[in-house]
Parts: C-alpha cells; structure tokens; sequence
C-alpha cells in the first residue's frame, strides 16, 4: 500500500514528494518541488543523514540524498520524524509520489534523537488544526488517515474530527513504524564492530609533541578570543545603529567597511551573518482570524445590542499565506492577533481593506512596535453591499521596528497584494539580512 507522508507544520501540511539518492561525497539537501531551491533546513537535513551524528544513513545505508518537498520549512526540527518515516517508505518502495496516490495518508510531526525516540516538540494544537481539512478530505476520499504526535502529547488530540483519521501518540520511531507496517531497523543487518588495537605508550618525544600540542591549542583559543573581541569592539558603532532603526546607514557603514583592509572585511562579514542569524522564524510567529459570529436565529443587531452573544470561530488557512473566504451573513466583527512565542519579540503590523478588484484602500490600521502581540478587532459595515480583499502584514525581530519609516518601511509592502512572489520574497529576504522576519495572511471577504 502506497504511503503518501505529509509533514505538519504551522502553516499547513507539507508533503514529501520524492527521496533521491546521490553521490556520498556531496552533502544532502532539502529542495522545493524539483527545482533547484534548498530550503533553510538543508544543513540540520545534512547532520540528521551522516551517521556521525544523525541516524538515516545508520538506518538506511545510504549517506547522501535529495528530498523534494512541495512547501518551504525554515527551521526546527519537527520534521525530523516525518523525514524518517518517508526514508522507510522509500527503502520499503512504498513512498507516494505527487504524481502516485497514497492509499495511505499519514501526517507527522517530531524531534527524532540518536537513539530513535520521539522527542516533544511546540505548536502541537496549531499543527493539527492546520492539517484538519487535508486529513478529512482524506478520509472522505476513502484512504487510511493516521496522524503522529510526540508522546505526551494527548492533552492536544481533538475529538469532533470527520471521517476515519487514527491520531496516535508515539514514543519512538519503532511506534511509528509499527503503525505503518514499515519494517524497523533493527531488522537490519549492520556490519561487525571494528577493533581498535592498544594505543601506543608515549614515548619522551612523543610526550613533548603532546604538550606542544596542548599548547598550541591554548595559543589558539587566545587568538581566537583576542579576534572576536576585536570584532565586537568594531561592531559597537554599527549595532547601535541597528538598535535604532537606521538600517540605510548601517548598510552605508558595513560597505565602507567591506572595501577597507582585511580585518574590517571580516569584521563587516561577521557582523552580517550575525544579524541574520538573530531573525525569529516564521513557526515562531503565528497570525490568526478569528470571526464573531451571531448565534443560530440571531442577528448582529442583537449581538450590537448585548441581546445575544457572539460566537468566535477560528478562521481556517487554504494557503500558507491565506485564509479561507469569510462570508458576511452572520459575520459581526474580525478579530486578527499576531503572537510570538516569547515576549524578547517585537512586532509590528498594518491591517488594511479594499473593495475587491480596486487599488484604493478603505481602511489601514498600523499597530506597534510591541513586545509579542499585537490584536486588531475589525468592526464590519451593517451591509455589504461589494466584497473585500484584507491583508495582514507583520515584521518581527529583536527590537522595536517600525515599519512606517526609514529603510524598513521601504521593504514593507502596500497591504494590496499586487507585488509578484518574486518581489514579495526579494523583500522578505532584505529584511532577513537585517534579523527581521516579514510575514502575512490575506482574507477575502465575501457577500
């Protein structure tokens, strides 16, 4: 029975669409959808693979492949056990390609270790939300649903789901495999141990070689903390202007810096790879729609009248980057919040609404920067009388930006959604360089 594994992120189920082996002298990657774009995860895919330090190779025999996944995954590790589970497929020859149905769907989210457990990892109920409209189409289409969670994990397993969909706990990759019908890999032959001889009693030579050795490493670690020191002295002057906002000057200062003399080249080059390095990643911020629904039987009136009482539906996501349409009937307020996972975050966000098919904003509500949340509440029109696009766009890094002015405002883009995929991620990629993440959602709202 075919295998089709989908990996549960924040943004939405992402299917593994093919395990290639390659040459074991090139390192492994992470690709998008068969073309030539790695993804973020492609070094942490390399270290899960080597048998140095992950298990695939140790697992699968094999010590370099590409994956082709059908979405993009920045960071973590909760793909970890979706991986490893595919990997068996592939070696099983039951691994669902996108153009091979799987008659046997599963969803996968979790940290795998060295020795095979299943490790927790966050945004569980998140994750299961957004992959409940996929799992139930699934079962409605008439295939074997599983989902697999960290064990641990039962307080997040919903109920009310439609259709045949198995949601399990597992503790580790043995589990999971069983759960599957996939063969573990202590089934497998692995070769004898190697036996290493004795070392060699040092002689007095050798005894001298040993401590010039010690001593050169000591000699170096100094240097080395002498350099980095000199480097933080040297980027004093730029991270300050970094803290304030004052990115065109920072830019201005790093490129004088690049064409100066060895020592401010590598300065300037550290000091970038550290500032993209500090960027929050798109799982640790999350935007949700809330929509305020009047009770079965009531209207908005009574709702406006405190007669009766609001219902709050969460709004689902069809997209990574949309929500599913809002209808208007019965619809009394929008409720919009994004969070980050830490309160060390700022950000900052601009809500805007035009009439569908129109390039003229009706309303834009900029909010921030603040530390971890920011909230619209959105009150509709009494009537509709012409649908409307909405769009959400929030920056966050670690300090206060303000996407109003200066260079970042520049990169943020008018709430339309009129710039192309490509020019929307050249944006998202500048502010990356600078250790600001952007990110959005769009919402249609209909008659």
């Amino acid at each position: 029975m075919p295998l089709a594994i989908f990996i549960a992120t924040t943004s939405g189920p992402v299917e593994v669409q093919r395990i290639t082996e390659e040459d074991p002298e090139i390192d492994s990657v992470v690709c998008l959808a068969g073309k030539a774009m790695p993804l973020p995860i492609s070094h942490a895919y390399q270290d899960f693979v080597r048998q140095s330090s992950g298990i695939i190779q140790r697992d699968f025999g094999h010590g370099s492949y590409r994956v082709d996944l059908s979405g993009t995954i920045e960071d973590g590790y909760s793909w970890q056990l979706g991986l490893y589970l595919a990997h068996a497929a592939a070696a099983a020859g039951r691994l669902a390609s996108k153009d091979t149905a799987g008659d046997h769907v599963v969803f996968a989210t979790g940290e795998v270790d060295i020795d095979r457990a299943v490790l927790p990892v966050e945004h569980i109920p998140l994750k299961l939300e957004r992959l409940r409209a996929k799992a139930e189409e699934c079962a409605a289409a008439g295939a074997e649903v599983t989902v697999l969670i960290p064990a641990g994990a039962t307080e997040s397993l919903p109920t009310d789901w439609e259709g045949r969909v198995d949601i399990r706990a597992v503790a580790d990759t043995a589990t999971a495999l069983d759960a599957l019908g996939l063969a573990t890999p202590s089934s497998r032959s692995t070769p004898p141990p190697t036996l290493v001889a004795d070392p060699p009693v040092p002689t007095p030579i050798g005894r001298r070689l040993k401590r010039f050795g010690v001593l050169a490493i000591g000699l170096a670690a100094i240097a080395l903390f002498a350099a980095y020191s000199f480097v933080m002295r040297t980027a004093e002057p730029w991270d300050a202007l970094a803290r304030e906002g004052r990115f065109r000057d920072l830019d201005a200062a790093l490129s004088k810096a690049g064409d100066g003399d060895l020592v401010s080249r590598l300065s300037a080059a550290m000091y970038r790879k550290s500032l993209s390095v500090k960027r929050p990643s798109n799982s640790d911020i999350a935007i949700r729609l809330i929509e305020h629904r009047a009770p079965p039987d009531k209207t908005c009136a009574a709702v406006r009248f405190g007669a009766a009482a609001a219902i709050p539906v969460e709004a689902k996501r069809t997209t990574e980057r949309a929500f599913a349409p809002s209808h208007f009937d019965g619809l009394c307020a929008l409720e919009i919040i994004a969070e980050a996972d830490d309160d060390t975050t700022y950000l900052w966000g601009r809500f805007s609404r035009w009439p569908a098919g129109s390039r003229i904003l009706s309303d834009a509500i900029e909010l921030g920067p603040s530390r971890q949340r920011l909230h619209w509440k959105i009150d509709l029109p009494r009537r509709l009388r012409e649908a409307f696009d909405m769009r959400v766009v929030v920056v966050a890094g670690d300090r206060p930006i303000d996407g109003t002015s200066g260079w970042v405002s520049g990169k943020v883009p008018l709430a339309r959604g009129t710039e192309s995929a490509a020019d929307w991620r050249e944006r998202v990629d500048a502010l990356a360089e600078r250790g600001i993440l952007m990110t959005d959602a769009s919402l249609k709202l209909a008659r």
